[in-house]
Protein backbone atom coordinates (compact mmCIF):
# COMPACT_ATOMS: atom_id res chain seq x y z
CA UNK A 1 0.00 0.00 0.00
CA UNK A 2 1.69 3.55 -0.48
CA UNK A 3 2.35 5.94 1.55
CA UNK A 4 1.04 9.49 1.75
CA UNK A 5 4.53 10.85 -0.27
CA UNK A 6 4.30 8.36 -3.25
CA UNK A 7 -0.04 9.69 -3.09
CA UNK A 8 1.76 12.87 -3.75
CA UNK A 9 4.05 12.05 -5.97
CA UNK A 10 1.64 9.81 -8.11
CA UNK A 11 -1.00 12.77 -8.12
CA UNK A 12 1.62 15.74 -8.82
CA UNK A 13 3.15 13.65 -12.11
CA UNK A 14 -0.57 12.85 -13.34
CA UNK A 15 -1.19 16.72 -13.13
CA UNK A 16 2.08 17.94 -14.42
CA UNK A 17 1.16 15.24 -17.08
CA UNK A 18 -2.13 16.47 -17.37
CA UNK A 19 -0.82 19.81 -17.90
CA UNK A 20 2.05 18.25 -20.82
CA UNK A 21 -1.16 16.53 -22.64
CA UNK A 22 -3.16 19.64 -22.55
CA UNK A 23 -0.58 21.73 -24.25
CA UNK A 24 0.02 19.16 -26.39
CA UNK A 25 -3.58 19.16 -27.35
CA UNK A 26 -3.99 23.00 -27.82
CA UNK A 27 -0.73 22.93 -29.83
CA UNK A 28 -1.97 20.29 -31.80
CA UNK A 29 -5.75 21.80 -32.31
CA UNK A 30 -4.42 25.19 -33.29
CA UNK A 31 -2.20 23.32 -36.00
CA UNK A 32 -5.18 21.55 -37.85
CA UNK A 33 -7.18 24.62 -37.31
CA UNK A 34 -4.19 26.56 -39.23
CA UNK A 35 -3.97 24.02 -41.69
CA UNK A 36 -7.95 23.81 -42.50
CA UNK A 37 -7.97 27.40 -43.34
CA UNK A 38 -5.25 27.50 -45.94
CA UNK A 39 -7.58 26.07 -48.76
CA UNK A 40 -5.96 23.97 -51.65
CA UNK A 41 -7.10 26.85 -53.70
CA UNK A 42 -4.15 29.50 -54.86
CA UNK A 43 -4.74 32.78 -56.26
CA UNK A 44 -4.56 33.86 -59.41
CA UNK A 45 -1.85 35.79 -60.47
CA UNK A 46 -2.47 38.92 -61.94
CA UNK A 47 -0.66 39.99 -65.32
CA UNK A 48 0.33 43.51 -65.30
CA UNK A 49 -2.25 45.33 -66.67
CA UNK A 50 -4.63 44.00 -64.02
CA UNK A 51 -2.34 44.65 -61.27
CA UNK A 52 -2.14 48.11 -62.45
CA UNK A 53 -6.00 48.66 -62.47
CA UNK A 54 -5.91 47.24 -58.74
CA UNK A 55 -3.32 50.16 -57.79
CA UNK A 56 -4.79 52.36 -59.27
CA UNK A 57 -8.40 51.60 -57.89
CA UNK A 58 -6.69 51.69 -54.08
CA UNK A 59 -4.66 54.52 -55.21
CA UNK A 60 -7.61 56.58 -56.35
CA UNK A 61 -10.26 55.84 -53.20
CA UNK A 62 -7.10 56.80 -50.94
CA UNK A 63 -6.40 59.76 -52.81
CA UNK A 64 -10.52 60.77 -52.94
CA UNK A 65 -10.41 60.11 -48.96
CA UNK A 66 -7.19 62.52 -48.46
CA UNK A 67 -8.89 65.41 -50.48
CA UNK A 68 -11.88 65.20 -48.74
CA UNK A 69 -10.17 65.31 -45.24
CA UNK A 70 -7.77 68.33 -46.82
CA UNK A 71 -11.05 70.19 -47.54
CA UNK A 72 -12.52 69.43 -43.84
CA UNK A 73 -9.05 70.83 -42.46
CA UNK A 74 -8.84 73.67 -44.83
CA UNK A 75 -12.55 74.86 -43.85
CA UNK A 76 -11.79 74.25 -40.24
CA UNK A 77 -8.81 76.02 -40.25
CA UNK A 78 -9.51 79.10 -42.27
CA UNK A 79 -12.05 80.17 -39.49
CA UNK A 80 -9.32 79.88 -36.79
CA UNK A 81 -6.19 81.57 -38.82
CA UNK A 82 -7.86 84.16 -41.15
CA UNK A 83 -9.01 86.40 -38.77
CA UNK A 84 -5.76 87.50 -36.99
CA UNK A 85 -3.80 87.89 -40.13
CA UNK A 86 -6.57 89.83 -41.59
CA UNK A 87 -6.52 92.13 -37.99
CA UNK A 88 -2.39 91.98 -38.61
CA UNK A 89 -2.64 93.25 -41.88
CA UNK A 90 -4.61 96.21 -41.42
CA UNK A 91 -2.92 96.64 -38.21
CA UNK A 92 0.62 96.98 -40.03
CA UNK A 93 -1.55 98.99 -43.22
CA UNK A 94 -2.46 101.30 -40.31
CA UNK A 95 0.92 101.88 -38.56
CA UNK A 96 2.44 102.42 -42.01
CA UNK A 97 -0.10 105.29 -42.86
CA UNK A 98 0.00 107.10 -39.97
Amino acid sequence: MPNACEKALFIGTFAATKQELMKKLIVAVTGMVMMASCSGEKEQAMNQSQYDAKVDSLVGDKMNDLFMQSMEDRDRRISIEVKPKADSIVAAWQAANK
